[in-house]
């Protein structure tokens, strides 16, 4: 206890340091953690100043223990995070992509391993940690002040949450089943999360609803149940990362978890710092022969698997720049996988060698995946055009085959209203929560930008007879102008409704402001009369 004590304020007064240095060039905390950690383990190795804790603390396991910690918690916060209600509006697209990717890159990394000459067990990690990437890094890497409702903010949330799944249930059902060496461990781990899942409703309800206005109640809650299940998993022989899994289930129904998840960030910034620091204090350059191993790992998670989730998104439809932007936040090792290697090196599963591969290949994507998140529209644009896999037809993906058949460009207030007015119209939605609404509606809704010919060829814009753009953008409005169909446009400006009614084809443009119900209704009609 008394080393825990010693080390902590390093941690802590080191990440202070590097924070207030880091911050002035835009770099996110977990790099500055990791570098801290770094830092931290190069000066204990190589001094021995009697105000530091001495260098054998690196050997003893303590650092190793506090990650455990650190990650544990984290972990904890992300099953409160992981709910059907956050990925269902991009559910089949990002469930596809991720289980698809996972079993590519699993495949590479466990294939590589057996070249290599490694065990079973260590090919496994390989693959684990080459196939799922870290919600928890992700979502912090997604611009902050970028609206929400961004199509690749969106889908690289649901790809991350369902990664997170699978990785739960890797680490759960097999981690935990090679760590206890018995199918005993793994049906009381089974039982340790489906009994919260069950009961989940009935905490929601009566417990977190009652008390969503008093976030330092919620806060107790959340850490009373971490530690009563956690100790509970324990007492069953199970390892308690399952029982702490399961708390996180247990109070993870939505919309109940929200005032939960806020009363926890500012503990959830104190662990990351924990577990980031100890991180890189334990990430020590891997030896020759590891060497080839850390270099496939970065090679199948900074190149292979961006490159993949393109593809496999761009096979659902997707357009290939938001495709990208989703897949640059994406290329990074899972805190679930750090987790599970650690527990499995600590009960001399995993060896060490491997181990101390995958932590320092996490350190540097965790560095790597900041610069490809912040340069992502760069890195687009210098992608040759055969990795932007444009030539998948994507007209197999909508209704280019339907005919006679009105489009609704957007789907807010005034296009809601529109489509009610039309039979069976195709929706053109280019924000993930109007794909919802019109999906609740009953409409036929495609989802892609306006601006991309690709998606009015989805729209089925060949065999259409009507276009009514209610976007209230100047470029949307000239963009359905151009298409030579019947159409009502809302513009921006009063100039761009001028220059659109000038076409022949366009029966009525005005700007947002001056369109009342009624005359929509009215214009509607004179279309259709048209």
């Amino acid at each position: 206890m008394s080393e825990i004590i010693d080390l902590l304020p390093v941690i802590f007064i080191a990440s202070s340091l590097i924070l207030l240095v880091t911050r002035r060039f835009s770099i996110p905390a977990y790099s500055s953690y990791i570098v801290t950690g770094t830092l931290i383990g190069f000066i204990l190795q190589a001094t021995n100043l009697g105000f530091l804790p001495p260098p054998d603390i690196l050997d003893s396991g303590i650092v190793t223990g506090i990650a455990e910690i650190g990650a544990a918690f984290l972990i904890f916060v992300t099953a409160i995070r992981i709910t059907p209600q956050r990925i269902k509006r991009f559910g089949s697209e990002s469930f596809k992509t991720s289980a698809a990717q996972v079993l590519i890159q699993h495949i590479i990394g466990f294939t590589t391993g057996i070249i290599l000459g490694l065990g079973a067990v260590d090919s496994f990690f390989i693959g684990f940690a080459a196939s799922i990437s870290s919600s928890l890094v992700s979502m912090n890497l997604v611009n902050p002040d970028a609206d929400d409702d961004k199509v690749y903010t969106v889908i690289a949330e649901s790809i991350s949450l369902i990664d997170d799944g699978i990785a739960a249930i890797l680490t759960v059902f097999v981690i935990s089943g090679l760590a206890v060496g018995s199918l005993e461990g793994v049906i009381l781990g089974s039982l340790l999360l489906l009994i919260p899942y069950s009961l989940r409703d009935t905490v929601a309800e009566t417990v977190l609803d009652r008390y969503r206005e008093d976030p330092e109640t919620l806060l107790l809650i959340g850490i009373a149940s971490v530690i009563s299940l956690g100790y509970m998993a324990k007492t069953f022989g199970v390892n308690p990362i399952v029982g702490v899994f399961g708390a996180g289930i247990l109070l993870s129904k939505t919309p109940y978890n929200q005032a939960l998840i806020e009363a926890l960030e500012p503990i959830k910034d104190f662990f990351s710092a924990v577990f980031f620091v100890s991180l890189g204090t334990i990430a020590a350059i891997p030896g020759q022969t590891m060497i080839y191993v850390t270099a496939v790992l970065l090679t199948s998670i900074i190149l292979v698997r961006p490159l993949s989730i393109v593809f496999l998104l761009r096979r659902q439809g997707i357009d290939s720049y938001n495709a990208y932007k989703a897949a640059l936040n994406l290329d990074q090792i899972s805190e679930f996988t750090l987790l599970a290697a650690l527990l499995a090196e600590g009960t001399g599963v995993l060896s060490t060698q491997i181990f101390q591969a995958i932590v320092f290949t996490a350190a540097i994507t965790f560095i790597t995946s900041d610069l490809s998140a912040k340069y992502a529209d760069r890195i687009y644009d210098l992608m040759p055009e055969f990795l932007k896999f444009e030539s998948i037809d994507e007209a197999s993906y909508g209704f280019n085959d339907k005919k006679n058949h009105s489009i609704v460009v957007g789907y807010d207030t005034i296009g809601r209203k529109a489509a009610s007015k039309l039979e069976n119209p195709v929706i053109i939605a280019a924000k993930p929560g109007n794909v919802e609404e019109a999906e609740k509606d009953d409409m036929d809704v495609v989802f892609g930008n306006p601006l991309n010919d690709k998606t009015w060829i989805r729209a089925g814009v060949e065999g259409a007879e009507h276009i009514i753009s209610t976007i209230p953008e100047d470029k949307h409005a000239s963009k359905a102008a151009e298409k030579n169909k019947k159409s009502i446009i809302v513009t921006e400006t009063d100039e761009e409704a001028e220059t659109s009614i000038q076409d022949e084809k366009v029966l009525y443009a005005d700007t947002v402001e001056n369109l009342s119900s009624t005359q929509l209704k009215d214009k509607i009609q004179k279309l259709h009369a048209a």
